[in-house]
């Protein structure tokens, strides 16, 4: 509270419940309770300045000023002596607002209602401005965009099919899947049984969620094709993190080294780098060898702003040993 032209203001309400602890204290002893509390709550404010405790209960008055406290309450006498404080007896008559405030129930719920329901309704306006039979045509979700924007890339790209065979190693496995290698290498036929050709062009079969699907393989002169539209894009990628990005990417197409390509791909992304901040953990302090001879590592510090003294001085250095802990110091005017 403050005081102006003699009278009293609040300016700040504090309050808490009781613990289940602390339900079965007395009265005088609750009340001697909420003044620790809020001593406690405005410690800040209180501490090093003089203040008025006011307080309807008479016998706390008189406790607070005698000198033989039993026990129970020693503990909290020895934390108020820290504070320069005066407890002031006030009748329950003039201290009526912090009576209706502590005691008053509030048993009723309350219910925030507004005079003009239709004010805050605007689910018919939003109806009445749109059609619903353009949204039973047209699938308008995120996944439904983005597989239209990859769609769009490879129909601009247009060659994937001679894109595919021109690869040396898409090459290879296409001979292998059209009979035209036999035998000749055996990592080639072993990886050729992860694939197959769709339409003429070659697809990675993968198990995801329990399930086989196929992917279409991407050579390598497509692959920053791909990262760009599935990273950088606003809508299909929205510079997503590594795993995001890969998450999206393998599920739709897949070629040899994706994963480390992704990394490098997203790690060397400028956007990224300017503008998204690093989630790494601080590291630990590491403590310093204090060397094989006395003097060999010297930590030098500064102490001040301090008080001048006649000679003009403010800082202080200080140089400490780190073998011997040996310190020497020298007073000085700026640093």
């Amino acid at each position: 509270m403050t005081r102006k032209t003699n009278k009293r203001f609040i300016i700040c309400y504090y309050s808490r419940t009781l613990k289940h602890s602390e339900r079965n204290l007395s009265a005088i002893e609750i009340e001697l309770l909420a003044i620790i509390s809020s001593i406690k709550h405005f410690i800040h404010y209180l501490l090093g300045r003089h203040f008025l405790i006011y307080t309807d209960s008479n016998p706390l008055v008189y406790l607070m000023r005698t000198k033989n406290i039993f026990s129970k309450l020693t503990r909290w006498a020895i934390f108020l002596q820290d504070f320069d404080f005066e407890i002031i007896y006030t009748k329950g008559v003039d201290n009526t607002m912090c009576d209706y405030l502590s005691r008053y129930p509030l048993n009723n719920k309350i219910e925030n209602k507004t005079e003009d329901e239709e004010f805050l309704n605007f689910e018919p306006l939003i109806d009445s401005e749109f059609n619903p039979l353009f949204f039973e045509e047209f699938d308008c979700s995120i996944n439904f965009v983005t597989t239209f924007l990859i769609d769009a890339l490879l129909v601009e790209l247009n060659d994937i099919k001679q894109l595919q065979r021109n690869d040396k190693f898409y090459s290879l496995i296409f001979e292998t899947l059209e009979g035209k290698i036999k035998g000749k290498n055996k990592s080639i036929r072993k990886a050729a049984n992860n694939y197959e050709i769709k339409d003429a062009k070659l697809y990675r079969v993968i198990i995801l969620n329990n399930e086989f699907k196929s992917v279409l393989a991407i050579p390598k002169c497509l692959v920053n094709n791909v990262l760009n539209a599935m990273h950088d894009d606003i809508i299909s990628g929205g510079h997503t993190g590594i795993r995001k990005t890969f998450e999206r990417i393998k599920i739709r197409f897949h070629w040899r080294s994706m994963y480390s390509d992704v990394v490098k791909y997203v790690r060397s992304c400028t956007v990224c780098q300017c503008t998204k901040n690093r989630m790494q953990k601080v590291g630990m302090l590491k403590p310093v060898t204090p060397g094989n001879r006395p003097f060999s590592k010297v930590g030098i510090d500064i102490v001040g702003l301090l008080p001048q003294t006649k000679s003009g001085n403010r800082y202080i250095i200080v140089a400490t040993c780190y073998l011997t802990k040996y310190t020497l110091t020298k007073a000085v005017k700026n640093i």
